[in-house]
Protein backbone atom coordinates (compact mmCIF):
# COMPACT_ATOMS: atom_id res chain seq x y z
CA UNK A 1 0.00 0.00 0.00
CA UNK A 2 1.49 3.25 -1.19
CA UNK A 3 0.50 6.88 -1.09
CA UNK A 4 3.00 9.21 -2.73
CA UNK A 5 5.95 8.37 -5.00
CA UNK A 6 8.04 11.52 -5.08
CA UNK A 7 11.58 12.76 -5.41
CA UNK A 8 10.98 15.75 -3.16
CA UNK A 9 7.70 15.34 -1.28
CA UNK A 10 6.35 18.27 0.67
CA UNK A 11 6.20 18.17 4.46
CA UNK A 12 2.57 16.98 4.54
CA UNK A 13 3.26 13.87 2.44
CA UNK A 14 6.87 13.09 3.39
CA UNK A 15 5.89 10.39 5.90
CA UNK A 16 3.62 8.79 3.27
CA UNK A 17 6.15 8.92 0.45
CA UNK A 18 8.67 6.61 -1.17
CA UNK A 19 11.29 7.75 -3.68
CA UNK A 20 10.90 6.73 -7.32
CA UNK A 21 14.16 4.76 -7.06
CA UNK A 22 13.00 2.87 -3.97
CA UNK A 23 9.65 2.10 -5.60
CA UNK A 24 11.36 0.80 -8.77
CA UNK A 25 13.67 -1.36 -6.62
CA UNK A 26 10.71 -2.75 -4.67
CA UNK A 27 8.93 -3.70 -7.90
CA UNK A 28 12.12 -5.36 -9.16
CA UNK A 29 12.31 -7.40 -5.94
CA UNK A 30 8.68 -8.51 -6.36
CA UNK A 31 9.52 -9.65 -9.89
CA UNK A 32 12.72 -11.41 -8.80
CA UNK A 33 10.86 -13.25 -6.05
CA UNK A 34 8.26 -14.45 -8.54
CA UNK A 35 5.36 -12.74 -6.81
CA UNK A 36 2.13 -12.46 -8.80
CA UNK A 37 0.42 -9.07 -8.58
CA UNK A 38 -3.35 -9.36 -8.77
CA UNK A 39 -6.01 -6.71 -9.22
CA UNK A 40 -8.65 -5.93 -6.63
CA UNK A 41 -11.22 -7.35 -9.07
CA UNK A 42 -9.30 -10.66 -9.26
CA UNK A 43 -9.02 -10.76 -5.47
CA UNK A 44 -12.75 -10.12 -5.04
CA UNK A 45 -13.63 -12.74 -7.67
CA UNK A 46 -11.54 -15.34 -5.86
CA UNK A 47 -13.14 -14.49 -2.53
CA UNK A 48 -16.65 -14.67 -4.03
CA UNK A 49 -16.11 -17.90 -5.96
CA UNK A 50 -13.85 -19.71 -3.51
CA UNK A 51 -11.33 -20.09 -6.33
CA UNK A 52 -7.76 -19.93 -5.05
CA UNK A 53 -5.53 -16.98 -5.77
CA UNK A 54 -2.46 -17.57 -7.94
CA UNK A 55 0.64 -18.66 -6.10
CA UNK A 56 2.52 -15.93 -4.25
CA UNK A 57 -0.12 -13.20 -4.80
CA UNK A 58 0.47 -9.57 -3.96
CA UNK A 59 -1.89 -6.61 -4.23
CA UNK A 60 -0.29 -3.25 -5.12
CA UNK A 61 -2.42 -0.25 -4.18
CA UNK A 62 -2.12 3.53 -4.07
CA UNK A 63 -4.26 5.87 -2.00
CA UNK A 64 -5.27 9.49 -2.59
CA UNK A 65 -4.16 10.16 -6.19
CA UNK A 66 -0.83 11.95 -5.99
CA UNK A 67 0.68 12.87 -9.35
CA UNK A 68 3.88 10.91 -8.72
CA UNK A 69 1.90 7.70 -9.10
CA UNK A 70 1.52 8.52 -12.78
CA UNK A 71 4.96 10.05 -13.30
CA UNK A 72 7.07 7.56 -11.34
CA UNK A 73 5.10 4.44 -10.38
CA UNK A 74 3.30 3.77 -13.66
CA UNK A 75 6.53 3.28 -15.67
CA UNK A 76 7.97 0.95 -13.03
CA UNK A 77 4.76 -1.08 -12.94
CA UNK A 78 4.59 -1.23 -16.74
CA UNK A 79 8.21 -2.41 -16.93
CA UNK A 80 7.21 -5.57 -15.04
CA UNK A 81 3.68 -5.87 -16.43
CA UNK A 82 2.25 -5.36 -12.94
CA UNK A 83 -1.31 -4.24 -12.36
CA UNK A 84 -2.10 -1.92 -9.49
CA UNK A 85 -5.19 -0.35 -7.98
CA UNK A 86 -5.52 3.38 -7.44
CA UNK A 87 -7.97 4.64 -4.81
CA UNK A 88 -8.43 8.34 -5.52
CA UNK A 89 -10.00 11.05 -3.41
CA UNK A 90 -12.18 12.40 -6.19
CA UNK A 91 -12.46 15.90 -4.76
CA UNK A 92 -8.67 16.21 -4.84
CA UNK A 93 -8.27 15.27 -8.53
CA UNK A 94 -7.31 18.25 -10.68
CA UNK A 95 -10.25 19.45 -12.74
CA UNK A 96 -13.57 21.25 -12.52
CA UNK A 97 -14.66 19.57 -9.27
CA UNK A 98 -11.34 19.91 -7.44
CA UNK A 99 -12.00 20.94 -3.84
CA UNK A 100 -8.36 21.87 -3.28
CA UNK A 101 -8.00 19.37 -0.44
CA UNK A 102 -4.97 17.53 -1.78
CA UNK A 103 -1.80 17.67 0.27
CA UNK A 104 0.55 17.80 -2.74
CA UNK A 105 0.32 17.84 -6.56
CA UNK A 106 -2.57 15.59 -7.49
CA UNK A 107 -3.41 13.61 -10.62
CA UNK A 108 -5.79 14.96 -13.23
CA UNK A 109 -8.59 12.83 -14.68
CA UNK A 110 -6.65 11.91 -17.86
CA UNK A 111 -3.81 10.59 -15.69
CA UNK A 112 -6.26 8.61 -13.57
CA UNK A 113 -7.71 6.97 -16.67
CA UNK A 114 -4.26 6.12 -18.00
Amino acid sequence: MYHAVATDPNEATRALSVTPEAFAEQMAVLAELGLNPVTTAELAACWRSGRPLPGRPVLITFDDGYEGVHRHALPALAKHGFPATLFVSTGWIQGPYDTGGGLDTMLDWDQVRE
